[in-house]
């Protein structure tokens, strides 16, 4: 996770800024806004402390607590600096689905404002049938003068998010598309 991560890099910190600023971005679908990471700080270092027991000392609570909040405001400084008009995520609408196997569906959706990619470029997906359950898929096609985007999705044991891509939505469903 990224804790872990943060917390076994901290030391090379140049390495993690990437990391932290790609999770700034995408907190922004969740909603996340700055207020929040001083809730999860003192929760996350509170945690530390039970569990650490007599390790836990004021040094590595210092340590903890400095890193938590160089890695806490490089993500918001990474999510405000996109936030000038870049939505977090964009609506789309399903126009067209088409089963492809009892397992496997292809569907285009038209995003409601522009959305720029590369070929290759994967999103991640929210339906309205699992909220907050974002997926990563990869886009099918390249840029298309209509603005229509294609995914080829196969269902997958307890994917509740590839269930509902191949069984639930319709042409005329509406699906979120985040980074």
């Amino acid at each position: 996770t990224a804790r872990a991560l943060v917390g076994t890099n901290i030391d090379n910190f140049e390495d993690l800024v990437p990391t932290l600023r790609q999770l700034g971005h995408d907190h922004r679908k969740f909603g996340v806004k700055p207020e929040h990471y001083d809730a999860v700080g003192a929760s996350l270092l509170a945690t530390l402390e039970l569990f650490a027991g007599d390790a836990w000392t004021s040094k590595v609570a210092a340590s903890w607590t400095a890193a938590y909040r160089l890695a806490a405001q490089t993500m918001i400084d990474a999510a405000e600096a996109i936030s000038d008009g870049a939505p977090a995520w964009w609506e789309a609408d399903v126009v067209s689905h088409e089963r492809r196997a009892w397992d496997i569906a292809v569907f285009n959706v038209k995003p409601r404002r522009r959305f720029s990619f590369v070929p290759g470029q994967h999103v991640t997906i929210e339906t309205m049938e699992w909220p907050k359950q974002w997926r990563k898929y990869s886009i099918a096609n390249s840029p298309r003068p209509d603005g229509t985007l294609e995914f080829h999705v196969r269902q997958i044991d307890s994917g509740q998010v590839s269930w509902a891509l191949v069984d639930a939505i319709r042409v005329g469903s509406v699906i979120k598309l985040a980074p």
